[in-house]
């Protein structure tokens, strides 16, 4: 038997010795065994006096040629099921980006109150109580109890201001939330 084997042999014997000795309670006090183990020198293998052969057989090229991935457009997993009450309404659509047509995930909206004016549109921001919804892994949000009136959907990045969404020519989305209705904006694209 080798020292080394001898050695591992020791040390798992002592292992099992002291897992024993915390089963039994001790009736004397215990002494400390030391194991000590001494190598003894190996002899050194000869060198092998045969020449190693290189091997015969050649690499095969790889048989399948790898395609690259192509984006292609994830539609909501499902219509959530939506119930406005008789005091106010809901609001859902689905975020996508725009030059990847893939669902913009985890993204913070808002709905603010907005008014078409001669000058435009004016929002009217109210802070912790406007609306808010985050996209899920489809990118698909929705806005519940929301309040009847008019509004404009939001994006938050970072701690900056919301950045109002347009619509594919760059107009402010308006719309009118009612009691009891469900408003569906469909696909929102939005560019990162």
């Amino acid at each position: 038997m080798s020292c080394q084997k001898l050695l591992q042999l020791m040390i798992g014997l002592a292992v099992v010795a002291l897992l024993l000795v915390g089963c039994v309670a001790p009736t004397a006090p215990l002494t400390p065994v030391v194991i000590t183990a001494t190598a003894t020198p190996q002899p050194t293998p000869a060198p092998p006096t045969a020449t190693p052969v290189p091997p015969t057989a050649t690499p095969l090229p790889p048989t399948a040629t790898p395609v690259p991935p192509t984006p292609t457009p994830v539609p909501p997993t499902a219509t959530p099921t939506l119930t406005p009450t008789t005091t106010t309404g809901e609001v859902m659509g689905v975020l996508v980006d725009e030059d990847t047509e893939q669902p913009v995930v985890g993204e913070r909206l808002g709905l603010v109150i907005a008014e078409q004016t001669a000058g435009g549109v004016t929002l009217r921001f109210r802070g912790s109580d406007d609306p808010r919804a985050e996209t899920d892994n489809s990118g698909l949000f929705r806005f519940e109890d929301v309040p009847p009136g008019k509004y404009t959907l939001v994006i938050f990045f970072g701690l900056g201001p919301p950045s109002v969404i347009g619509d594919d020519k760059g107009a402010t989305i308006l719309f009118e939330v009612m009691a009891g209705q469900v408003i569906d904006l469909g696909t929102v694209l939005v560019t990162e």
